[in-house]
């Protein structure tokens, strides 16, 4: 690997950023030839991998004496702590013996170089185009499709097919493989592999690769590594198969997190949720052990998005997914798409995550986006993206870059000790000093969820006994709180008959962390919108929700 520090804004494109699990480490693509490693091979589309932490760019995708790449290479994914990085690439000079005429999966491994992956367990070159390469943690397992039908026992010409290669053993396996030793009869593509190696989830045309495949759709599918048992994703909590995929030429894009338990992807399927009414590409999550399906592009309130939804990302332990979306009602004051989200599935919430470095809306992209796919680590606070926009850390040539951005700490947002009551209704006045507060995330007891406005904010009539409500601080390109603001307040009727009066009581305090996560783990009843059901009379509405079991 060249390495070299980076200097100066790059003067071509960059694509397809990966981020490592820790955020260190980002993998990318790109065609610039000043990114600060030397670039042998000029404008040709090159591997890099930048280390966040020292500021140093190296260049991956070089032949061994430091030769530039005779061809392209492109579609990154790495290893933690990048010993690991796969990519694929046309080019014929990176190892030696490469003499096919096809796009080749490779491996560069730390204090190695650079393995080819796309080979038989003999050591076969592959007699077709193989791509979409994907790696496990420890940098072992990689998984990638291919054309060829030399790769592995059961693999046939005429379809694509998925593989995995282990390079410590050197073997090759066919993953799309039907029960019984047969043939594929589909093609099959866009693998991820789970950060533990134990599972890989794919998009399949073939009809024949589990029983009862009777939809005649193509589906997501997911196999165990160490069971070879392969079962449907794809399907509604009550095993319905999926009605649609998505519009060919895509395929449906999917990613499992460790162990292979939640398995999320994209489909225009209107069948696998309640009240998937908006006619939509939607993200969705499967639950492979408790046999759930939950869609994912929804608003914090639980709102279903107003537009396709689509490129979904999974953190290793399935809390967090990013996708990318033209909606423009996930949350406030979102630019014209797409646009880059982060829903947290354990507290329902969703935040936009390309914005600047202040928080502020990207301003348009100069190019479009339509066929980048973000990035997000094992937290949850970093996500890696592709704009063009000229306002998102001195992009202002306009160019295609890679971009990390990290989810800032919520706003410091407080609620006025002091809570008014004014004709059998509480009043609350949130303020913040931050420019980046927004709206608060709010529950009244067991009532929907609803967001709060900065400002004052009145909820309904309270019947006498005891009332909680939880506000959790959020703003622009923020993540929510942890801690909510929380007020607790006790409403009684004092004395009998014609003398009877109510009394009301406020506190506001911040309990502990795990009290504000229960208080999301269990979605209240839900209305219609429009109807009244409405927890806070002065926030937003709120929305139908379809998560019954939190994924945590």
């Amino acid at each position: 690997m060249i390495r070299n520090a980076a200097k100066g804004r790059p003067n071509g494109p960059s694509s397809a950023p990966e981020i490592s699990a820790d955020g260190r480490f980002v993998a990318f693509a790109s065609r610039a030839t000043n990114l600060g490693a030397l670039d042998p091979n000029g404008h040709i589309s090159d591997v890099y991998l930048y280390d966040r932490a020292s500021g140093i760019i190296g260049l991956i995708s070089a032949g061994p004496h430091g030769q530039g790449a005779s061809g392209p290479s492109t579609q990154p994914a790495l290893a933690e702590g990048a010993k690991v990085v796969v990519f694929v690439s046309t080019a014929r000079n990176l190892v030696p013996g490469d003499t096919n005429p096809h796009s080749d999966v490779f491996a560069w491994i730390a204090g190695v170089g650079i393995v080819r992956v796309s080979v038989s367990s003999t050591g076969a070159q592959a007699n077709g185009d193989s791509g979409e390469p994907d790696v496990s943690y420890d940098g072992r397992l990689v998984t990638f499709s291919s054309t060829a039908s030399n790769l592995a026992a059961g693999s046939t010409g005429g379809h694509r097919n998925i593989y995995v290669r282990d390079l410590l053993s050197a073997k090759t396996y066919l993953v799309s493989a039907p029960p019984a030793n047969a043939a594929p009869n589909g093609d099959s593509s866009a693998p991820a592999i789970s950060p533990d190696g134990a599972s890989v989830s794919f998009f399949s045309s073939a009809s024949n690769l589990v029983p009862g495949d009777l939809n005649r759709k193509p589906d997501v599918f997911v196999r165990s590594l160490s069971t070879g048992a392969t079962q449907l994703a794809s399907v509604s909590s009550a095993g319905q198969q999926q009605n649609r995929a998505v519009t060919a030429p895509f395929a449906q894009l999917s990613d499992v997190s460790n162990g292979g338990r939640f398995v999320v992807f994209d489909s225009d399927a209107t069948n696998l949720v309640r009240g998937d009414s908006n006619r939509h590409t939607d993200v969705f999550v499967r639950d492979t052990v408790a046999k759930i399906t939950r869609r994912v592009s929804l608003a914090t309130t639980d709102q279903q998005s107003d537009n396709d939804s689509f490129a979904p990302r999974i953190s290793a332990d399935g809390r967090f997914v990013t996708f990318d979306s033209f909606a423009r009602d996930l949350t406030p004051f979102i630019p014209a798409g797409p646009n880059v989200f982060v829903r947290d599935l354990l507290r329902h919430t969703t935040v936009m995550a390309d914005v600047s470095a202040v928080g502020r809306a990207r301003s348009p992209e100069h190019q479009a986006q339509l066929l980048q796919r973000p990035s997000i680590s094992d937290d949850g606070s970093l996500v890696a993206f592709v704009s063009s926009a000229d306002n998102l850390s001195g992009n202002r040539a306009g160019l295609q870059n890679a971009f990390v951005r990290a989810l800032l700490p919520a706003p410091v947002t407080k609620a006025s000790h002091r809570v008014l009551f004014l004709k059998g209704h509480a009043v609350i006045a949130f303020f913040s000093h931050d420019p980046q507060a927004g709206p608060l995330l709010c529950r009244l007891d067991h009532q929907p969820v609803a967001l709060c406005p900065l400002g004052l904010t009145v909820l309904p009539a309270l019947r006498p006994g005891p009332h909680v409500l939880f506000a959790f601080p959020g703003g622009q390109g923020t993540a929510y709180a942890g801690q909510p603001i929380v007020v607790r307040i006790l409403i009684r009727r004092v004395g009998r008959g014609r003398r009877s009066r109510i009394t009301a009581k406020a506190t506001v305090t911040n309990p502990s962390a795990t009290a504000a996560a229960a208080a999301f783990q269990r979605p209240g009843p839900v209305g219609t919108p429009g109807a009244g059901s409405c927890a806070i009379a002065l926030c937003l509405r709120a929305y139908p929700t379809e998560a019954a079991t939190p994924s945590g």
